[in-house]
Formats: C-alpha cells, sequence, structure tokens
C-alpha cells in the first residue's frame, strides 16, 4: 500500500499559529514524495445534532463522506487542533463524535465498511495555548492535561 497522509486540521478559527504549523506538515509531506491531503473542519459543513446510530455512508453530509474517504485511504492521519486544560476546540469535538461514534459498541459498518485493524498511525497534535497547562506539562509530561474527546481509535483500523 502507498503511502498517503490525511491532515485533519481542526484549528480555532482565531489560532493561525496552527493552521501554519499544519501547513507547514503537509509541505513537508509533499516534498518527500508521500501523497497528502489537508482538511480544514472549519471549513466544512456538518450538523452539529447528535448523530443516531441509523446513518449510512449516504446519509452523510458531502463534507463527511469526502473525510471517510480520505481516512480509509490514508496510511496515517493527523489531527492539528488548539487545546487548553479546560476545553478542546469544539468544532473538532463534534467532527471526531460525528465521524468515530459506535454503535452498539462497535463501529457503524453501513459508513465504515470493513476495515483492517491496526493498518495506519494515528497522530493527535495539539498545541498548548495556556501558558499555564504548558508549564505542568512540560514538567510532568501528563497527558490528562490536554483532554481530548475518549474515541476507541482501535475500532477504527489505527494503531
Amino acid at each position: 500500500m502507498l503511502s498517503k497522509v490525511v491532515i485533519i486540521n481542526a484549528f480555532d478559527p482565531e489560532d493561525f499559529f496552527i493552521a501554519q504549523l499544519s501547513k507547514a506538515y503537509d509541505d513537508a509531506i509533499i516534498e518527500r514524495g508521500i501523497s497528502a491531503e489537508l482538511l480544514f473542519v472549519n471549513n466544512m459543513n456538518f450538523s452539529f445534532t447528535p448523530f443516531p446510530d441509523q446513518y449510512t455512508y449516504e446519509s452523510l453530509e458531502p463534507d463527511l463522506q469526502k473525510s471517510v474517504d480520505a481516512i480509509k485511504g490514508a496510511s496515517t492521519v493527523a489531527f492539528f487542533t488548539s487545546a487548553s486544560r479546560d476545553k478542546v476546540v469544539p468544532i473538532f469535538t463534534q467532527f471526531v463524535s460525528r465521524l468515530f461514534h459506535l454503535k452498539e459498541g462497535m463501529i457503524n459498518k453501513e459508513i465504515w465498511g470493513n476495515i483492517n485493524a491496526y493498518s495506519k498511525t494515528l497522530r493527535i497534535i495539539t498545541v498548548l495555548d495556556d501558558p499555564d497547562t504548558w508549564k505542568q506539562f512540560r514538567n510532568n509530561r501528563k497527558p490528562s492535561l490536554v483532554p481530548m474527546p475518549k474515541i476507541n481509535f482501535g475500532l477504527f483500523g489505527f494503531g
């Protein structure tokens, strides 16, 4: 399988640094001859309503269909988002909960089909935009200082 990296930029619209960081990551991957696709969650149109289990791929909004296709075809998925001690950017949380919700404890196969377990790499790259949290994290390296949505990405084929 050829390497393909999908970069999902879920930055706060006011956070120019994250936008530049994800673009630099994308440029570096392309310079190495690796296929890359950069998706901006803030430019997507999708509903923030709770996601019913009965949804299928065909019932997803076009931006989410494109995201599913990109993720399924990727060897690596990298999320870029801002994070502070108290919150993660709301659109990132909504994007993740809409695409990676579970149906009866398993993936929704009507959306994702059959997924090869452990065939993908997942990276979540955050910028700690709160100086006090950054100092605590630098000293202790506790991932609990950076709250992220609780998703079992292993069910979606990520090792």
